[in-house]
């Protein structure tokens, strides 16, 4: 029998990505979610209530499953940094997920963390014994969550894996984020207002997220992979500027259509934020199967279909 995965928060806009990698592998998929639209090929539960422990172990329904992975978060839209609701998504529930995999037999949980989590640094590239940002209440929140979901691991013998995604980027992202941006303003024939772009930052296409997450969560249950923290990056830098110059060439835009310095930096964001990917590759041996222009080039096509 092939093994099963729980995926929550399967409606965000890392879920089709995920469930699709964890499908291709032959893993059987069941979705975690509070909107309808699973994934394809995907038994979905459907829970648009609060995710309270009883809430959750009612929607299971007796599921018995060998890996539960977390994509739940709060304070990746805007609008969703309120200090309470951090707290209660980032925290409270990824700890109340990991003791729910315990509840279905899992051997494994998987929680998506971020690469935020880490104190802006002029290091060429971060491990996962980089010094962590206190101050920022989403960093703060999110590293929170991953310790007590793997302190939650342990104490019921489940294998854990916080990970710690650097950047993202593909056609199932949200309309608020850098791609979308330039996209939209080129089908509209507008300018896509952008900050100077200097600051470096570490870019994955979804689907090498999601293949990444199947390949780890695979390592996990086989037991070739310990417990912990494991950063999630291509592991090389390219600045705003550069990601958006290609992302404007691929879609033949005009000269004008990208607005350098029209917006500031958020408060807080680092100069650079690349992941050192050793410690993944090694229990995984995963690498990533998109560069950033052929990374691009796919999910601009899938935009514009």
């Amino acid at each position: 029998m092939p093994e099963s995965v729980l995926i929550a928060g399967a409606s965000g806009q890392l879920g089709p990505a995920v469930a699709r990698a964890f499908a291709e592998a032959g893993w059987r998929v069941h979705t975690l979610q509070r909107r309808l639209g699973a994934p394809a090929g995907a038994d979905a539960i459907v829970l648009p209530q609060d995710w309270t422990a009883a809430a959750l172990a009612a929607a299971a329904g007796g599921l018995t499953v060998d890996v539960v992975v977390n994509l739940v978060g709060a304070g990746v839209d805007p609008g969703t940094r309120q200090p309470e609701r951090l707290e209660a998504v980032n925290v409270d529930l990824a700890e109340r997920l990991a003791g729910f995999a315990g509840g279905l037999g899992a051997r494994a949980f998987v929680n998506l963390g971020s690469g935020s989590e880490y104190l802006p640094s002029e290091a060429s590239a971060l491990d996962e014994a980089a010094a962590e940002n206190a101050a920022e209440a989403y960093a703060r929140t999110k590293a929170e969550g991953g310790r007590r979901a793997l302190a939650t691991c342990a104490r019921l013998g489940i294998v854990g894996a916080h990970v710690r995604l650097f950047g993202m980027y593909g056609e199932s992202e949200r309309g608020h984020r850098l791609l979308p941006t330039i996209v939209r303003a080129h089908r509209e024939g507008g300018r896509a207002k952008l900050s100077a772009g200097f600051q470096v930052r570490d870019w994955l296409y979804e689907r090498d997220v999601g293949e990444a997450t199947a390949r780890l969560a695979g390592a996990l249950v086989a037991g070739s992979a310990p417990s912990g923290v494991y950063n999630l990056g291509a592991g090389a830098g390219n600045t705003v500027r550069r990601f958006a110059q290609l992302a404007a060439e691929l879609l033949g835009g005009a000269p004008d259509l990208l607005e350098f310095g029209a917006v500031g930096l958020r408060d807080g964001e680092g100069n650079r934020l690349v992941a050192d990917i050793s410690k993944l590759r090694a229990a995984t041996g995963w690498m990533p199967r998109d560069d950033l222009r052929s990374g691009l080039a796919r999910a601009i096509a899938q935009m514009q279909t």
